[in-house]
This record gives C-alpha cells, sequence and structure tokens, in this order.
C-alpha cells in the first residue's frame, strides 16, 4: 500500500520536548513516521537557537523531511517588529501583557511575503495528499495555499474559548468585548475553510461544533511514550511540582493565583511542603516570588522529568484554557498522584476522587493538596487508577492509530 505523503506546517518546533504544545505534536508524529512520509516545513529564527534544536531533532527523526524556512527581522514591516520586541521584552523581564494585546492575538504573526512564496513553491514542487497546520498562527494559512491536497487543522487550543474564560476573570472594556467577537468570528470562519479540523479533545470539538464550525471535525488526542516506573514504590517526598512556562499565559496566571490565593493555606496545614516550579520563567518574576513567597524553588526547562516527579504530587491550578493538558498526562505517566481545577482536567478521562482531585476554589484546593500530601493510601489509589486509566485511554500506539484513521478516511 502506498504511504501517504503528509506535509506538517508548524509554529512550534517539537523539539526539546519543553511544552505541551511540543509534546502533544512529536510524539504522534514519532509514530507515524514509519506509516507515512512525513515533511515538516518549519520557521528558523536566525537570532535564535531553533537551528540548533533542529539539527538535533533530524538525528532523532532521520526518515522526516525538514523544509525550513529562515526568518530574519528585515523580513517584516516597521510594526510587526515593534511589536514582536515588545513582546520579546515582555516576556525576558516578566512585564505584565495587557488584557488588549492578549484578545488581540490574530494569527499571521509570522506571515511575509517571503513567507507565503516559500510555502506555495514548497507545495507546488511535491505532491502532497494532506497539508496538515498546527497551531493557532499558523490557522490562517489556509487563505494563501492554493492545492488539492486535503488541508487540516490541528486544534490545539481554541483561541475564543480561552479568551472568554480571561474575560469572565478580568473584567473585559468595550475594545476588549470588539478584540474578542472580531477574532472568535475570524477562527471560526477560517476552521470552516479547511478540509477537516483535528480538536484534541471531545470537549473542544463538541465546542466548536456549537460554535458555527461546520466543516468535519474530529477528537484525536495527543500522547507519550509510557514510561516504566512503578509506582508501588511511592514515598511522597514533600515536593509540590507545576510544570509551564511563563511565555503561555494560562501558566502565569495559575502560578500567580496559587501562590497569592492558595499556596500559604497549603502551608498552614502541611509546613513540610515545598513548591517546584518546572520551565522557563522570566529572572525578575522567579525573584519577586521567591522574595514574597516561601519555600518556591524554580527549575528552568528539565530534560529529565522523572528527577524532579519522582515521588511528588503534581498540581495543575489552571484558571484559563482549552485543549489538552500535556501536564497532567505527563504526571500520570511518572506516576504521580494530581490535584488540578476543572479547566486543567476538562476533556480528559480522569475522574474526581479515582484518578484525580479535582477543586476549583482556593480554599478547596489548599485543604485538599494538603491532606493529599499527608494520606499515602489515597497517593497510591490515586496512582494506580490514573494508570489505568491512561493505559486504556492514552497509549500512543492507540492515538497514533487514530489520527492516521482520520487522514485514511479524508484521502478515501
Amino acid at each position: 500500500m502506498k504511504k501517504l505523503n503528509i506535509l506538517i506546517i508548524s509554529s512550534v518546533l517539537p523539539y526539546p520536548l519543553n511544552n505541551g504544545g511540543a509534546q502533544a505534536q512529536f510524539h504522534i508524529i514519532d509514530n507515524l513516521r514509519d506509516r507515512a512520509n512525513i515533511s515538516m516545513l518549519v520557521i528558523i529564527h536566525k537570532n535564535m537557537n531553533t537551528q540548533e534544536n533542529l539539527e538535533a531533532l533530524k538525528l532523532v527523526w532521520p526518515d522526516v523531511t525538514f523544509i525550513p524556512f529562515y526568518s530574519d527581522w528585515k523580513d517584516y514591516d516597521f510594526i510587526t517588529i515593534l511589536n514582536k520586541i515588545k513582546l520579546k521584552i515582555t516576556s525576558i523581564f516578566g512585564l505584565k501583557t495587557d488584557q488588549s494585546k492578549r484578545l488581540g492575538e490574530m494569527s499571521g504573526d509570522f506571515y511575509t511575503d517571503k513567507f507565503l512564496t516559500f510555502v506555495q513553491n514548497n507545495v507546488n514542487e511535491n505532491h502532497y495528499d494532506i497539508i496538515q497546520t498546527e497551531f493557532y498562527p499558523f490557522m490562517g494559512l489556509i487563505y494563501s495555499i492554493n492545492s488539492k491536497a486535503k488541508k487540516i487543522f490541528i486544534q490545539h487550543e481554541i483561541n475564543f474559548v480561552k479568551n472568554e474564560i480571561l474575560m469572565d476573570i478580568y473584567p473585559a472594556s468595550k475594545y476588549e468585548q470588539y478584540l474578542y467577537n472580531k477574532n472568535r468570528l475570524f477562527e471560526i470562519a477560517t476552521m470552516n475553510e479547511y478540509d477537516a479540523i483535528v480538536a484534541l479533545t471531545e470537549v473542544d470539538r463538541l465546542k466548536l461544533i456549537e460554535s458555527g464550525v461546520s466543516t468535519q471535525i474530529y477528537s484525536s488526542p495527543g500522547g507519550i511514550k509510557v514510561n516504566a516506573i512503578e509506582n508501588l514504590d511511592f514515598e511522597f517526598n514533600n515536593k509540590i511540582v507545576f510544570l509551564g512556562g511563563y511565555q503561555h499565559y494560562p501558566n502565569a496566571d495559575a502560578v500567580d493565583w496559587y501562590l497569592s490565593d492558595i499556596w500559604e493555606k497549603t502551608l498552614l496545614k502541611n509546613p513540610l511542603l515545598e513548591l517546584h516550579i518546572v520551565g522557563i520563567w522570566p529572572k525578575n518574576i522567579i525573584k519577586n516570588y521567591e522574595k514574597k513567597y516561601r519555600k518556591v524553588f524554580f527549575h528552568g526547562f528539565v530534560p529529565d522529568l522523572s528527577e524532579i516527579l519522582s515521588n511528588s504530587i503534581v498540581i495543575v491550578p489552571l484558571r484559563i484554557g482549552s485543549g489538552m493538558r500535556m501536564k497532567i498526562i505527563e504526571a500520570v505517566n511518572y506516576a504521580c498522584p494530581v490535584v488540578t481545577t476543572s479547566v486543567g482536567v476538562e476533556g480528559l478521562d480522569f475522574m474526581d476522587g479515582v484518578d484525580c482531585i479535582i477543586r476549583d476554589e482556593p480554599d478547596s484546593l489548599a485543604i485538599e493538596i494538603a491532606e493529599l500530601s499527608l494520606n499515602p493510601i489515597k497517593q497510591k489509589e490515586l496512582i494506580q487508577n490514573a494508570k489505568n486509566t491512561f493505559d486504556e485511554n492514552y497509549s500512543i500506539d492507540k492515538l497514533s492509530q487514530k489520527r492516521f484513521s482520520i487522514y485514511n478516511s479524508l484521502i478515501n
């Protein structure tokens, strides 16, 4: 049987595995490489280390054809350059991003005439059965690509759903409401231009249908490879762990909310606890948090999560978001009990009190985290139940087969 030729155009290089988006991409592609001919078009920024990461990924995926587009500041107009500089400064120094900027994000941050021409020339020179774009910034490429290939968009996080929650938490001005409505209509209309949309959860699939997305929509989770870690030897080491970097705003909001409203209440019930945050965070934010709050430690990017997750409890206090939280899958995979909010676990098949603890109120979260930290029997019970659910629903082989079946159904 002839292998499918698939072109993946992504705004995220899925290596190293330092964020949920990279995780969700990497393991599915890794498992599909022997079933399809995969080509991957990615942007390489000349002033960043993406070239180094690309070369490392080529060694891991020698059978994937990489098509790098080399981006330079001179390719962008003056306003775009100013906005990018502002975002970079905000990220580096941890400055607060105003809500209008977050609500005003549109797909197409990386579009230039040079880039769009590069993409189309590649499509013209190759015969692809499927052209797949991933992540919100590249969603609008559907308006530029001229090809008979089936076009798929992987909806990692529904932008307007994330923004709805953001506006509920932080009241919006009239202008911010305008930005939200404009971008919501753009997002829905753009998805309807595709032959198919792939949401990472069934919850998101239904939300898209209810919102007016009329093209074919599938649910196909991302997954990770199973680690051979036995949970029977779990002995809690007083470490509470949060996985996630500052650049993704829902993570920044989650950590700030947890520290300001929950952490001290947790310590009152168990003073031995420590909070460990994994991911890239601005130095001044780290300094402020470590100065203001007790027993808080930042670790930056950790290549081997087993070092920090072993015998720890993972918390996912997210208030904003959409899609599939890979941090929960990662925690379960490393045999960690999980305490999360409803937003954090949305779309996943983990039940409150059975596979994890789900609470949304600060006082309840503080109580549950502290009580779980003192209850070895409950810790092991959650680990075992979550592991069973993981094996049944999130095996990477099953998830890859599901994604491949979607490809075949579109072609046939």
